[in-house]
Formats: structure tokens, C-alpha cells, sequence
């Protein structure tokens, strides 16, 4: 039936002036109606001249039963709609009435809200890339006194993660990114204060599911620009704080939603604004001659927007609207690492990360009703393993690589892999800080 069908309408008129003989014939009857009310009847077919059938054969949308005498009038993909069919008018009209609408979306719309946890995903592996991105040693081996030219770092990464979201459904997501800064350092009494523009480039392809073996997926990108500043002071104590906002564009996809028990392509996209920040607190210092110990606390926040999810339906041919509600996710970690200085050029690293996550629950919503939260809240460890090329005097780069493992909640691995170059621009565009004596 078509998707505006309302009470009273007549969806089929035969007209071939005899009586239709259907008795040999099973009727399937489908609609994407979102005007129907329980008692709304609907002339599903009409002939003047009679129509010649059992009705026991006249069957639910799906092959499925549904009770023992109810039988379905899909509501899109949302929910369905109960009906008993009749034959009235001395046999001219087959009827459907409404008997029972009912409210509570189904399972498979949760998996229309996976994308925004997907786009929190690998903005969280953004995040990653820029911890660490300017340890002090790279400043020390230059010895400055007052400013530094700016450093150029780039930072890319590769995660494969797997996330339960809760009712049922599982989230595999794989994400890769890319960031590029322009540091900068100034000395000051307490130690040494370090800020960089930045810019951070994200995307993932992912696929969801739920208990019942709907299935979903598709992609997310998103670009942020930003400031990341710190100050490490000379007693080993530093503090770190990045914010970045920009724009996130994801696409999701399925061809196996429901509507009744018939599989249907269904797909959206959309755009909407992204926000991210972090702040950090932590003690670096020498606990050997040849080890340095890193101990640390984060907490990150990530925000993102409503989405407009304009769901288009193959299987009907229109379109429904659903509305994926913003979130603000939270996450706190705890951790420490271990480098050991192997020699002037090489260092290698370990280190051990507590995780929890928590808020960023999401809703979707279809005509004043929504489906259940799903989010991710819980917690996950993470180890790490990694090694870098050290600066000197007389060479200002370094490469920095780490393989990353994750348990518990957030299962999986990335890797990273991170560059930094110094510019020396010439002095007369770097002035040194005029102090008053």
C-alpha cells in the first residue's frame, strides 16, 4: 500500500465488469503508513462484481505468524501495526482494520545510532595521536633559552576495535587517522610552556549487529582543527589541555532491515559537528640512570551532534525521518609507561593504561517514540609497546612507533606511527621575549 495511506482509502479497484476468482491465491499485504490508527479500515481490494476467495488466505506481510489470528501491516521499518482482514459488502470490498498499533520501535532502529558511536571511536584514536606528541627531551637537546622555532609533528594511526553498545548489539570498527601540528616552545620560570596549532583528519568504515541477525554498516569521516599547549615545569610535573572542533560526515547502510519479516535496503546520510578536548596531569623524571618513568591522568570529553537520519526504504520506495540525539562522552584513563634509553639514538617504551568510559548514550527517535540507550560504558586496559628515534644536536627529527593492545570493553589493537621535524627559520622571525628587569 503506498506510504500515505489513510483511513477510508481504497488502495485497488478491479473494473473488468466479472467476479475475480482468488480462491487459489495467497495476498500479501505491505505499507509504510504512518497515519494509521487503531479502527482505521482500509478497502485493500474492491470489485462490484464480487470477489471470489477464502479469506484464510489472505496472510500477514511476512511468512511469519504472529499469534494465532493476527496478522501484520508493516509500519515501515519502525514497528508493526496488527490488522484483521474481511471480506464485506456482500463479498465487493476486502478489508483491512486496524486492531492493534503498537508503540515500541524495534531492535534493528538502535543500529541507526551506531555511526555516532563509530565517529566517537575514532575520535578517541585522535586523541591518542597527539598524547606524547612533544616530549621535553627534543627541547633539551637544543638547550634554548628563551623560544624555539616551531616544530613540525605529524601523527598517523591504524585501530581495529570491537565494542559491545549494550542490547545485544556489537560495534567493529576500523579507523585511521592522521594529524599535523606547528609546536612551538617558550621558556618561563617554572620550566618550559609549549602550544601548537593543530589539525587532526579521521575515518572509519564499521559494521553493527544485533541478537536477531539484522546487520548494519558503513563509514564516518571527520575534520577538526584546534590548539594543544603545556607546561612542563622543571620538577617533573606537567599539565596538558587540546581542544579541537570541526565537522563529521558518516553514511550507514543495510540490506537486511525488516519490514514485516521481508528484508529491505535501507540507507542514510548526514552531516553534523563534531567537538573534542582533553586534559592531562602527569609526573616525568628520571627513577634510573637509563629509565625514565612517565605516570599519568586524562580525561577526555568528545561531543557530538543531532543527527537528521532521512532513512530511504528500497523495499517501499520513501523515506522516513529519524532523530539521533547528540552526545557528550566522557572518558577518564590512568597510566603509566616506561622508557628506557638504549643508547644516544634509540629508546624503547612500555606502558600500562586503565580505561573507563562512561555518558554518551544515545537515543533515536520516530514520532515521539525512542528506542532504548546505547552507548559505551565500562572499562578496558591497554598495553603498549613502542620505539623511538631520538633527536641530537645535530639532527632535529624523530620517529616515534607503538603498537597498542586493548582488552575488556574496548577489544582490539592500532598502531601508530609519529614525525617530527624542526624548521630553523631565521632568527629575525623568532625575536626572543624582552624582559623587564
Amino acid at each position: 500500500m503506498p506510504g500515505n495511506v489513510r483511513n477510508g482509502d481504497t488502495v485497488l479497484t478491479l473494473t473488468g465488469g466479472s467476479a475475480t476468482d482468488w480462491n487459489n491465491a495467497s495476498i500479501k499485504v505491505n505499507t509504510a503508513g504512518s497515519h494509521l490508527n487503531i479502527g482505521d479500515k482500509i478497502n485493500l481490494v474492491t470489485n462490484n462484481s464480487g470477489l471470489n476467495l477464502d479469506i484464510n488466505s489472505v496472510r500477514e506481510v511476512s511468512p511469519r505468524q504472529v499469534g494465532t489470528d493476527r496478522n501484520i501491516i508493516a509500519y515501515g521499518v519502525a514497528r508493526d501495526n496488527y490488522a484483521d482482514f474481511n471480506l464485506e459488502d456482500g463479498n465487493r470490498n476486502l478489508t483491512a482494520t486496524v486492531q492493534e498499533r503498537v508503540q515500541d520501535l524495534k531492535p534493528q532502529i538502535t543500529l541507526l545510532a551506531e555511526p555516532s558511536l563509530s565517529i566517537r571511536g575514532t575520535l578517541d584514536a585522535g586523541t591518542n595521536r597527539i598524547l606524547n606528541w612533544l616530549p621535553p627531551e627534543e627541547i633539551e637537546t637544543r638547550n634554548i633559552d628563551h623560544t624555539t622555532p616551531f616544530e613540525i609533528f605529524m601523527g598517523s594511526s591504524f585501530e581495529s576495535v570491537s565494542i559491545d553498545t549494550g542490547h545485544g548489539s556489537k560495534l567493529r570498527n576500523k579507523s585511521g587517522g592522521s594529524n599535523i601540528g606547528a609546536a612551538r616552545a617558550i621558556k618561563n620560570r617554572h620550566g618550559i610552556f609549549l602550544f601548537a596549532p593543530i589539525t587532526d583528519y579521521g575515518s572509519a568504515t564499521y559494521d553493527t549487529s544485533i541478537s536477531d541477525g539484522t546487520r548494519g554498516g558503513g563509514n564516518s569521516r571527520y575534520f577538526t582543527a584546534g590548539l594543544i599547549a603545556r607546561q612542563w615545569n622543571k620538577n617533573g610535573m606537567y599539565y596538558e589541555a587540546s581542544f579541537r572542533g570541526g565537522k563529521m560526515r558518516t553514511h550507514f547502510t543495510s540490506d537486511n532491515f525488516h519490514v514485516g519479516n521481508d528484508p529491505s535496503h535501507v540507507s542514510y546520510t548526514d552531516k553534523t559537528p563534531v567537538y573534542t578536548g582533553h586534559v592531562r596531569i602527569g609526573w616525568r623524571g628520571k627513577v634510573s640512570p637509563k629509565n625514565i618513568l612517565d605516570v599519568y591522568g586524562i580525561y577526555s570529553q568528545n561531543h557530538i551532534g543531532s543527527i537528521d537520519a532521512n532513512l530511504a526504504i528500497a523495499l517501499t520506495g520513501d523515506e522516513q525521518k529519524y532523530d539521533i540525539g547528540s552526545s557528550d562522552s566522557k572518558t577518564i584513563r590512568l597510566g603509566a609507561r616506561l622508557t628506557r634509553n638504549v643508547n644516544d639514538h634509540n629508546r624503547f617504551y612500555s606502558g600500562l593504561m586503565y580505561q573507563y568510559q562512561f555518558g554518551g548514550d544515545v537515543l533515536t527517535s520516530f514520532e515521539n517514540n525512542t528506542t532504548p540507550k546505547i552507548g559505551v560504558r565500562g572499562s578496558s586496559g591497554m598495553i603498549e609497546l613502542g620505539w623511538q628515534l631520538k633527536p641530537t644536536p645535530n639532527s632535529a627529527v624523530m620517529l616515534d612507533s607503538a603498537l597498542v593492545g586493548w582488552v575488556g570493553k574496548q577489544k582490539g589493537f592500532s598502531f601508530q606511527l609519529k614525525l617530527k621535524k624542526t624548521f630553523n627559520l631565521p632568527a629575525r622571525e623568532f625575536p626572543r621575549l624582552v624582559t623587564r628587569r
